[in-house]
């Protein structure tokens, strides 16, 4: 990863993503921070300079659709997506997450729908048995447990510890949604 991406990745990470946007300015950018920062038109450039990008993963295991998922940049996970990018690539980390995890605990709903779309799992568990049914219930964001639940998400998966979507919603205190969860 070249300094200028990996300065708009570290800028990311810690939430500045007015730093990211000052620290990508007039800079190349590779593909895992074009398509965080949401650069479509770099991403674009990269992609088609070198398909085989879409399937890269950063050092620490990420492929560009988690970031992009993760980072909330609706636009880059439509041209990965496009591009080849595999809605259920799991993380090469201890994480193992895949994009679904990453755009559930963005909480973006048009993320969710394009990857669900796209064939990303459903039912994933990523390390510790978290879905992205219980990211949702914990948040308390009753649209996207809607989107997730007509797409098949299964309410009583337990995570590693025991707990469902309806548990993370009740600790949360969103007792509405766990009544929603308990149907």
């Amino acid at each position: 990863m070249d300094t200028a991406s990996a300065r708009v990745l570290a800028k990311l990470y810690v939430g500045d993503r007015q730093g990211a946007t000052e620290a990508a300015a007039g800079q190349a950018l590779d593909v895992f921070a074009a398509a965080a920062i949401d650069d479509d038109d770099q991403l674009q450039r990269v992609l088609s300079s070198d398909p085989e990008a879409v399937r890269a993963r950063t050092g620490d295991g990420f492929t560009a659709l988690h970031l992009a998922a993760f980072f909330g940049t609706a636009s880059g996970v439509r041209t990965l997506l496009a591009h080849g990018a595999d809605a259920s690539s799991v993380a090469n980390n201890a994480m193992a997450v895949t994009p679904l995890h990453s755009a559930a605990a963005h909480g973006d709903i048009e993320i969710v729908t394009a990857l669900l779309e796209a064939g990303s799992p459903i039912n994933a568990q990523q390390s510790g048995g978290y879905t992205a049914l219980h990211a949702a219930a914990m948040q308390g964001n009753v649209a996207m447990v809607r989107i997730l639940m007509a797409h098949g998400s299964d309410p009583v998966l337990a995570d590693d510890l025991g707990s469902t979507a309806q548990d993370y919603a009740i600790r949360s205190g969103h007792v509405e949604l766990a009544s929603l969860l308990r149907q």
